[in-house]
């Protein structure tokens, strides 16, 4: 009988070996997985890096957009032109103002060479400037910087464009050179007008010299939605101030605006950010040092995604000199204005001082002329006489007029001397004795002869003349006119006194004022021209004194000449 045990266990070994075989094949599928689930995780955790990594650099590339048109809008801001060059002098970037300095089209400067340009460049003297002069190609050659360079740029239709240049040599990738035009046509014109004024005031200044170095500009970027601003140097060098002692610039911009233009300026901000409209304006600054600057602001909003507004960027310059050459304009205007009063003051002198005594001289000669026949010849001698003298008189007035006259168009010369006063009215009484005889007046004189004092004669007797004219003028027939001197420890007190018409107190305010011409008929219907007191004021003040009126309606007036002593040693 066969044994089954071999049989059985050879099943055994088979099926232990094909145990093994299964378990060995188990082992392979599980490194198969995990070798499926490794590589589908490292899929899985790079499609996640590139997902962060695009969202990382879109924010980058966000950022770059944001300073790209932030640097673009300063960029076209500027009020300057410029102009960035490479090693061959090719235009690789200009702003808009270039065009328009050189009245080239600026697409066309980006296919030119700006050394190939036919500029006709000159010097302020009117000579011509060569290309190997030009200083923008001496910086390139030299590798200097070149600043404030002043030349013109004459254009195809005959004018002339004022630029200040300064050339910047650098070597960054590509860049060679960066050229700064600054247009400043207004300000020649401005010393041409300058030079214009002083000629029309028959120079009575010396031209000044006015060389403005370029404007100093600032850049600013004000973060609406944190009300903070950040400056650029030019700012803090603007504002005169250090960097590392301001915290919040904003708060400095502010604190810093002149009381009277903070309102205005402030308002203007707002409308910019509300219309969304180019900010543009002008106001002043106090500095820490209490001096006061003009500042002319331009700025224009950055919006979000949303167009809502972001941020305002913008640029400052400094407008100081400008404002004062415009008032240096605006007094030299003043001073021919002035000019023109002191003319027509002299013609009012010479019609209100020599009528008088020409028709004294017209009355006696006419008078002559009718009864020659009729008069002896020692009466007709002693009407020559009076003839002679106020002819003489009246020359020396003349004379005086012209003198007084040439002093006005180098400003009046205060000359004081010691005069007799009682000597001085006595010549002077001459010229007004036919018209107060005329009218039946009778003229006192109250002062001791040998009273003295200092004074300009010329002044002073334009000034006692005028006032007894006025006297004679207003007083009525069969009146009298006192005029008396006394002295006090502090001044000299000479009154002019008449029993005439009067004045009201509103009239007697007008009497001085240049801008209220009181006119006035005598009581024999005498004319003026209303200027005389003007002149007597002005002259009193020479002296430091005053002219004090005393006036009542159908009682007369009083005319007080105050001159100090001190002010006439």
């Amino acid at each position: 009988m066969e044994k089954k045990i071999p049989i059985i266990n050879d099943i055994k070994q088979y099926d232990k070996k094909c145990i093994e075989e299964l378990k060995s094949e188990n082992n392979y599928l599980k490194q198969k997985i995990e070798l499926l689930e490794f590589e589908l995780n490292r899929e899985r955790q790079q499609k996640e890096f590139y997902k962060n990594d695009n969202l990382e650099r879109q924010k980058v590339e966000e950022e770059l957009g944001e300073f790209a048109e932030k640097y673009h809008n300063l960029f076209e801001l500027a009020p300057v032109g410029i102009a960035i060059l490479d090693k061959n002098g090719c235009f690789l970037e200009c702003n808009r103002d270039i065009a328009r300095l050189f009245g080239i089209k600026r697409e066309l400067l980006y296919q030119r060479n700006f050394f190939d340009l036919d500029l006709d460049v000159i010097r302020k003297d009117g000579s011509h400037i060569s290309k190997q002069e030009w200083a923008s190609l001496r910086a390139m050659k030299e590798n200097t910087l070149i600043e404030n360079t002043e030349e013109g740029i004459v254009k195809k239709d005959g004018k002339i464009t004022w630029i200040n240049i300064t050339a910047v040599p650098c070597n960054i990738k590509n860049i060679r050179e960066i050229i700064i035009f600054q247009d400043i046509t207004k300000r020649i014109e401005t010393e041409k007008e300058k030079e214009k004024a002083e000629k029309e005031i028959i120079r009575l200044k010396e031209r000044l010299e006015l060389a403005l170095q370029s404007a100093k500009m600032g850049l600013w970027d004000w973060d609406l939605r944190n009300n903070y601003k950040t400056w650029d140097k030019g700012m803090f060098s603007l504002y005169e101030m250090d960097k590392d002692s301001v915290k919040n610039a904003h708060e400095i911009w502010e604190d810093t605006i002149h009381p009277e233009d903070k309102n205005h300026c402030i308002n203007k901000l707002k409308k910019t950010i509300h219309e969304g409209k180019e900010h543009d304006t002008e106001f002043r600054i106090i500095l820490s040092n209490g001096n006061i600057k003009y500042i002319k602001s331009f700025g224009k909003i950055i919006r979000d995604k949303n167009g809502n507004p972001e941020r305002i960027v913008g640029i400052n310059y400094d407008i100081t000199e400008s404002k004062n050459h415009l008032r240096q304009l605006v007094s030299y205007t003043e001073e021919l204005k002035e000019a023109n009063i002191i003319k027509d003051k002299f013609f009012s002198i010479v019609a209100h001082d020599l009528k008088g005594p020409f028709t004294v001289l017209m009355s006696y000669v006419d008078l002559i002329q009718k009864n020659i026949y009729n008069k002896k010849i020692h009466d007709i001698r002693d009407d020559l006489k009076i003839i002679h003298k106020v002819a003489q008189n009246t020359y020396s007035l003349l004379e005086n007029l012209l003198v007084w006259a040439g002093a006005q168009t180098k400003g009046i010369k205060f000359n004081p001397e010691q005069i007799k006063l009682f000597e001085l009215i006595e010549e002077t009484l001459i010229l007004m004795e036919s018209h107060a005889i005329e009218k039946g007046i009778k003229l006192f004189i109250e002062i001791d002869k040998d009273y003295s004092m200092s004074a300009d004669k010329n002044m002073l007797q334009t000034v006692i003349r005028n006032i007894i004219s006025n006297a004679i003028k207003f007083t009525y027939p069969n009146g009298e006119v006192r005029i008396s001197a006394k002295s006090s420890k502090d001044q000299h007190l000479i009154s002019i006194k008449d029993n005439g018409t009067g004045m009201e107190k509103e009239d007697i305010e007008k009497l001085f004022k240049i801008d209220q011409k009181f006119h006035k008929y005598g009581t024999k219907e005498e004319k003026g021209t209303g200027l005389g007191l003007i002149i007597c004021k002005e002259f009193i003040e020479k002296h430091g004194g005053n002219i004090l009126v005393e006036s009542k309606v159908g009682v007369g007036s009083n005319f007080k000449i105050a001159i100090p002593k001190e002010m006439c040693l």
